[in-house]
This record gives C-alpha cells, structure tokens and sequence, in this order.
C-alpha cells in the first residue's frame, strides 16, 4: 500500500515538474501546457461567474426579504408579503396583490392586509366590505371573503364576525367551536397566544377560553392581563390580583396597580407605595420607585439681578406611578429612607428642613423627618 501511495505521489510531482518547471520546447510540450493552463483559466473565470451570480441573488433575496416597505415614484407602496407575493397600494385606489417576478396580478380590489404575527401562512385581507385570506406563499384565495370583520391567524384559529356573531375558524374556513361571542370594543385582539385567548364580554368583563372554546378563566374580571411565564394579572372591583396558570389566585385583588417582568412581580398597595416580590412571593425590594428629584428652596439672599438665590434642600422628593390617577409624591432622606409614603400631589420646600406637602389643593408642613409640624 505505501509502494503505491509512493508511486501517485512521485508521478504527481514528476507531472507538475514537467508543466511549470521543465523548459521543454518540444511542440507536444507546449501544446499540453497551454492546454492545461486553457483550461485552467476557463475553470476559474466560471467559478468566478458563478460565484458574482449567487451574490447578487443572495443579495437581491435578502434585500427583499428585509424590505416590508417600497416607497414608489408615484406615491404608491409595495408591501412585502414573501418572497415572490407583494400587495401593490396605488395613491388613490384599491390594491392588488400580485407575483413580483412574473408581474401576474393574483388578487385585485385589496383594500388593506393584515399579517399573522407568530409566521400563519394565511394573510388576512379586505375588499372594502368583506374579509377573507390568501395564502401568502402562492397568492391564492383560501378563505373568499365573506365576513364583516376578521382578524389574524394565530395558533392556526382566526376570530371573524358574521352580523353580531363572533366566532373562530380553522384553516379550513371552518367553525373551530359552536361557541360564538359578541363583538366588543374593548377586546384586544382575539388572538390565541399558547392555546389562550383573552374574551372580552361587553363593556366591563373579561375571561381567557381554551381552543376548544372552553372557560379557562371564568369572564367576571373587569380587566385581564397576559404576562410572562403563564402569569395572568385581572382585577375586580377590589383592585388587581395575581393567577398562576388557571389554578388559583396566588396574589388577592388587593392592588391599585401591578406588573410581572423578569425581575419579579411589581406589586402597589392601597397607601400607594411600591414594592417588587420575588416568583416565590417573597419580598425582594421593600421600596420601589420611579424617580427622585431633589428639593429647592428660595434664601434670603439676593443674586447681581435682585433675584432671590435657591438652594438645596435637606430632603428629595421621590414619585410612583397609579396614585389616584396621577402621580404620587413622598418625602425621601439623602440615606435613602422614605420619610413619607407618596400621597401627595405635590412637595414644595419652603425652607431647608421645612416642607409644604399637598394633597389636591390643601397642603400639610411636614419637618426634615417627615413629622407635621403643625399638630
């Protein structure tokens, strides 16, 4: 075996001697070395074709992959759908959706598109007064439009709405379930998000149904609200609470305002002040909030102009969000302690230790300490 690999290894040396070293000028040498070096050179200016062609396909693909928008001469849009599929908007008209590489027009009189957020394959479409879906691959027609309102697809179910009937359909144009709701203002969407979809029943009720139409959360919450990690914030008339999963209220409808994010479970409670809670319910940070400003008040002394001079004095004010229906302020020490919880409109220093702290129009005099000082 080695003899052999031996022997194709010194043929190959002696070859590649004989085309770029030996000066041979017999006419069958020459012809070889240019025939070689032909070819040579023919290999490399295709590779070199091939190679300018596909960057400018990937170029092109990527440059309207990335586009959703074309802004046209006349005033008009493209709007990018996929990669061969566009809706043209003309200034003044209806649309069309068309193929981008053959020009053929698919769809005409497209008044508006509306496009699945989680990638469905069916787009949403209107004529003016009816809504259907097309596929957004090919162009084609799915679904004709037959409804009076229609929303995206989500989870492969899209809510449409038929007179006052409201009901979802499946890829098919089929009722998914025999549940049907009634439109409301104040729903967000009728979209599913994990096999969920918050309902909302008139003006004040909301509840969360499954894919199989079913009450997952029971529409008795005046609002309802969708977080992270199959968190669900409603609220009663007793303030916000906290659900984990469907099973059972982990925090009580006690707070005037609350949030989940990744860093825990923001909680407000009814004297306004704030406070962040580990996943486990423990307190994590005792007091939240969302600004601190510090306090001037005007001395006795006169600046070149004849103005009063300011100065700083001994306390900040800090603010939270949610306290009746504005802005709360409190009284907070340079070592960060709250001297006063944030139920006040407004805090205006009067002195360096002394505080005009008002609620609506009237006002307390708080000390550095955050005491009253008049009793």
């Amino acid at each position: 075996m080695k003899n052999i690999a031996k022997t194709i290894w010194s043929t190959f040396l002696r070859g590649f001697r004989w085309l770029f070293v030996s000066q041979s000028e017999s006419k069958f040498g020459i012809f070889v070395r240019r025939a070689f070096i032909t070819c040579i050179a023919i290999m490399l200016f295709a590779l070199l074709a091939l190679s300018i062609v596909c960057s400018y396909e990937d170029l092109r693909n990527k440059y309207a992959t990335n586009k959703t928008e074309n802004e046209v001469e006349d005033g008009s849009d493209n709007i990018y759908i996929s990669r061969h599929i566009y809706f043209y908007i003309p200034k003044d008209s209806m649309g069309y959706i068309y193929n981008y590489y053959t020009n053929e027009k698919l769809i005409e009189d497209v008044g508006f598109i509306a496009k699945p957020v989680d990638g469905d394959k069916l787009i949403c479409f209107s004529t003016g007064t009816k809504r259907g879906y097309f596929n957004a691959y090919t162009g084609k027609i799915m679904i004709r439009p037959c409804y009076d309102k229609a929303w995206v697809f989500s989870d492969g179910l899209a809510a449409v709405q038929k007179g006052k009937d409201l009901f979802f359909i499946n890829h098919k144009g089929k009722r998914a379930f025999k549940k049907s709701f009634e439109f409301s203002d104040n729903a967000d969407g009728y979209c599913f998000h994990n096999g969920y979809c918050i309902i909302a029943l008139g003006d004040c009720h909301f509840g969360v149904i499954n894919k199989k139409g079913e009450w997952a959360i029971p529409p008795i919450y005046v609002d309802l609200k969708r977080r992270l990690d199959d968190y669900w914030i409603v609220k009663n008339k007793d303030g916000y609470g906290l659900m984990k999963g469907f099973r059972k209220m982990i925090l009580p409808c006690k707070y005037i305002y609350m949030d989940v994010d990744d860093f825990g479970i923001l909680v407000q409670n009814k004297d306004c002040t704030m406070q962040r809670l580990n996943f486990d319910l423990t307190i994590k940070d005792k007091f939240v909030c969302e600004e601190i400003e510090p306090l001037l008040y005007r001395t006795p002394k006169l600046n070149k102009k004849g103005g009063h001079l300011m100065a700083v004095a001994s306390c900040n004010s800090y603010s939270v969000g949610g306290c009746n229906n504005g802005y709360g302020y409190g009284l907070i020490d340079y070592k960060g302690r709250p001297l006063t919880k944030p139920i006040f409109s407004q805090i205006v220093a009067i002195n360096k230790n002394v505080f005009l702290c008002k609620q609506e129009d009237n006002g307390i005099l708080l000390n550095n300490h955050g005491e009253k000082i008049n009793k």
